[in-house]
């Protein structure tokens, strides 16, 4: 057996503390015992703004954490702030790891496609407050559809979902997260490419009635439970899962916790294909990014990337089959770099009426019913002149709304300039190839 490198070691203990980082369960049916469900229920329905300003109220008070309140500044397009406060929610331990002897780049999307062909899942997680990880996987999600990928699961997907997408806009019935734009983005145009989404949350019965071998780990059981379930019903079909956090996992944690990667392995005998993005983020300060990240930043790439270490396995944390890398991208003008999507999306700069508070601007598709989510929206302080919105082809309103939660129609009828996508899986995948 090949005796394992000083830096390979180091990864393995740098992700581990990652890994138990971002165990913490946050999933909707934890937070409808919380407060925070009440401010995503209100985000999800549109009022937005107003459901930020009470979660501060309460980050203030102590009763919401920094996690929480950066999942609401992410939806409103705060993603710096959102990032300022995940680093406090999970501060890394300063590890200097020096860089691996050879490190290959490749990119990611091609690097998972290639694994994909021969499997039946695929399961990506994300951090709830990283708005980039949901862009990412929608250049994902058309790569591995043009594979013969049948149906998306969402962690966040309601058991409505089917019902709340007919009209192809993603709305409050959704699911929790899908309240952020860029989330709904990549629902519409999961359905529009051909997928039949699918929820696999716990179930209220499957809570109550749960193996008793589950333990602690009954949701993730029960999520597993679901997931092998369609495929035993299906023997065609083949998911592409985007969950949260650790979800993913395949294998015990130090805990003991099994979570829904493992109980896939003993419920259907299946070997998901699991992919991180958490343990590859950067931070505008360096210092907060894993030892992993900070050791490979000087050799990434300008596109989300995985990395063969030694010209032998990809980079990867305990119990995940691979990790990819975000770029740590300048922003090109005012939003940040990752936003642009290829070209998907481009800059639509609007002059803005004078205001004595900070607001939030949202472009909502004219085509669609009132109460879907935006398909942008920023958050603007308080007599800000101008503000720049990144949309792509489509037809919108823009609006303002006020901390009161007064919505004001800036625009209508708006015509974007941007480069045009069809409607088709293979527009899709071009308009993402950069990824």
């Amino acid at each position: 057996m090949k005796r394992p490198t000083l830096w390979r070691c180091a990864v393995a203990a740098a992700l581990l503390a990652g890994a138990v980082a971002s165990s913490a369960y946050q999933g909707p049916l934890a937070e409808s015992f919380t407060p925070l469900h009440v401010l995503w229920q209100r985000a999800g329905e549109g009022r937005v703004l107003p459901a930020l300003v009470e979660a501060e109220r309460m980050h203030a008070l102590g009763r919401i954490g920094p996690s929480e309140l950066a999942q609401l500044l992410a939806i409103a397009g705060d993603e710096s702030g959102a990032e300022r406060l995940m680093a406090q929610a999970y501060p890394q331990k300063v590890v200097d790891m020096p860089p691996p002897p050879r490190a290959v780049m490749e990119r990611a999307v091609d690097a998972i496609a290639a694994l994909a062909r021969t499997r039946r899942v695929v399961i990506l997680n994300e951090s709830h407050a990283d708005s980039r990880q949901r862009a990412f996987a929608l250049a994902l999600a058309a790569r591995l559809r043009g594979l013969g990928y049948t149906h998306f699961g969402a962690e966040t997907f309601t058991d409505g979902v089917a019902g709340s997408m007919r009209d192809g806009a993603p709305d409050a019935a959704t699911g929790v997260y899908t309240a952020d734009p860029v989330f709904a983005d990549l629902v519409r145009y999961a359905q529009r490419i051909g997928y039949v989404l699918f929820p696999y949350e716990q179930r209220e019965d499957q809570a109550l009635h749960a193996p008793a071998d589950s333990g602690p780990s009954a949701r993730e059981w029960a999520q597993a439970r679901n997931i092998v379930d369609l495929l035993v019903a299906d023997p065609d079909a083949r998911v592409f899962i985007f969950s949260g956090g650790s979800h993913l996992r395949e294998t015990v944690d130090a805990r003991g916790r099994e979570w829904m990667g493992a109980w896939l392995r003993r419920l259907g005998g299946l070997d998901p294909l699991t992919v991180d993005q958490n343990a590859g983020l950067p931070h505008p300060a360096p210092a907060r990014e894993t030892p992993l990240y900070r050791s490979l930043r000087p050799l990434l790439p300008n596109y989300v990337a995985a990395v063969r270490l030694n010209g032998g396995d990809y980079a990867t944390r305990d119990g995940v089959d691979m990790v990819v890398f975000h770029p740590a991208l300048a922003s090109v003008t005012a939003r940040p770099a990752w936003l642009y999507m290829c070209g998907y999306r481009l800059p639509y700069v609007i002059a803005l009426p004078a205001g004595d508070q900070r607001r939030l601007v949202r472009a909502v598709a004219a085509d669609e019913p009132a109460g879907s989510t935006a398909v942008d929206q920023v958050l603007v302080a308080a007599g800000t002149a101008k503000v720049e919105l990144m949309l792509p082809t489509g037809r919108y309103l823009i609006q303002s709304q006020s901390e009161q939660g007064h919505d004001t129609v800036l625009m209508t009828r708006l015509d974007t300039v941007t480069r045009p996508v069809s409607d088709g899986l293979a527009g899709y995948q071009r308009a993402m190839s950069c990824w």
